[in-house]
């Protein structure tokens, strides 16, 4: 079975884990997804481990 969104996932060590589903991902969505990962886990640093891909190097997502 195959589905037409992406996941973005984020694994917590401690806090809030999560994953979130889009239709695409482009700069904004993956923007929206690091709000939503900072609204669950306010109080907490994040160290976030992104690969290669455009997106997680566009001038927004800094």
């Amino acid at each position: 079975m195959t589905v037409p969104w992406q996941s973005i996932s984020f694994y917590a060590l401690t806090g809030n884990s999560g994953i979130t589903f889009k239709e695409k991902l482009v700069k904004e969505t993956i923007v929206e997804a690091l709000k939503e990962i900072r609204e669950q886990n306010p109080p907490n640093r994040i160290l976030l481990v992104a690969d290669n891909y455009g997106f997680h190097h566009a001038y927004l997502t800094q």
